[in-house]
Parts: structure tokens; sequence; C-alpha cells
């Protein structure tokens, strides 16, 4: 995704006192979630909503993937309701190529967690 930034690139911009690195890079939202699963605090604060600065919205793209990656682990966020209804993830129109990735993978893992349900609503 163009973000100005990139894992080969961005140690270019360090210097002898700052390092840039990417960490995490390679994990994805449900390994990141998963890795919250035990620990209700973590879970209790969890924020990814890029438009509201306080909670999250629920319903933009980056809050509904984060829904989607929790309903596959089972995990309960009281920052983010479950997602039961699937509407919202159906009426989701994806425009970028990156963020269509994303979505390949939330797939891929509902096909896998055998929910269908979820799966035929995340194939956009």
């Amino acid at each position: 995704m163009p973000w100005g930034s990139h894992p080969v690139t961005d140690p270019l911009w360090g210097t002898e006192a700052v390092e840039i690195l990417h960490h995490g890079l390679e994990a994805r939202r449900l390994d990141k979630l998963e890795c919250l699963a035990g620990d209700a605090e973590a879970l209790a604060l969890l924020r990814v909503c890029p438009r509201n600065t306080v909670y999250s919205c629920g319903v933009c793209e980056k809050c509904l993937r984060t829904r989607v990656a929790l309903r596959l682990l089972g995990l309960v966020s009281p920052r983010l309701l479950p997602l039961d209804d699937l509407r919202l993830v159906r009426s989701l129109r994806i425009d970028s190529e990156a963020y269509r990735l994303a979505w390949q993978q939330c797939l891929e893992s509902a096909v896998l967690a055998g929910d269908r349900a979820l799966a035929k609503a995340v194939a956009l």
C-alpha cells in the first residue's frame, strides 16, 4: 500500500542515533489479534479506527476487517461489536489493491475456519 514507506528503503532514513525498522510486517491482522487472545485488558483497549479518535466506528473498512478477525478467532472486544450481521461486509466496496489482498486473506481464513456465511460475505 503506498504510504511513502517501505521496509527496504525505510532503514535508509535512519541515523547513527535512530534506527527505523518494520516490526511485525510478516503478521496478518488475524495473527496479531490471536496474540491478544489471552489478554482481556488488551482486547478491552483495542482501537483500530482511522476515523474515530476516541473509539472504533465499527463500520469503516479497517474496523470491519478487525471485526472479521475477532469473529474468526472467537474473541470479543468491548470496543468493537461482534460481527453477527454480515450486511455491512457484503456492502463494502474495496477500491484499493492492498485492501483487496487483506480481504482475500480474510476470505481464506473464513474458509479454513469453516465459517461459510462469512466466507460468502467476504467474497468480494
